[in-house]
């Protein structure tokens, strides 16, 4: 199929893309999994579906985009994008997203403590009069 100069650079350029959108799913994948070890089975039915989701994702994305048009370069342009995010912005999205799960762990439990309150005056005062 032969395609003009415009839209050559296009496929170059989403599929690069699409090659990090990859890389960034299965950062965020690490962490979430990161959290727990559940076993060989569980562990590889989650990457089972975690492939078939990301598959999914970059058909639309390049459905979307470059109307799936699929060839051996477009393979070549989506693993150089995976390759480029791995090798330049993987460690710094991962220290920065649980930088962001901290921070909202951190807010989550401070409203909890606040909300909280009102019950633990309550318990500490049917506490007191429990031991008098």
């Amino acid at each position: 199929m032969l395609f003009t100069m415009e839209r050559q650079v296009s496929l170059l350029i989403f599929s690069i893309l699409s090659g990090m959108l990859i890389g960034v799913l299965f950062d965020i994948y690490r962490i979430i999994r990161g959290f727990e070890d559940v076993g060989k089975i569980i562990t590889t039915i989650q990457d089972v579906l975690f492939w078939i989701a990301t598959g999914s994702i970059v058909f639309l994305f390049m459905m979307y985009t470059n109307y799936a048009y699929m060839d051996f370069n477009i393979f070549i342009y989506i693993a150089l994008g995976l390759f480029v995010y791995i090798k330049f912005i993987s460690r710094t999205f991962i220290d920065m997203l649980r930088q962001v799960m901290c921070g909202i762990s951190t807010f989550i439990r401070r409203i909890f403590y606040i909300l909280s309150y009102p019950v633990r005056i309550c318990l500490n005062r049917v506490k007191g009069k429990i031991k008098n």
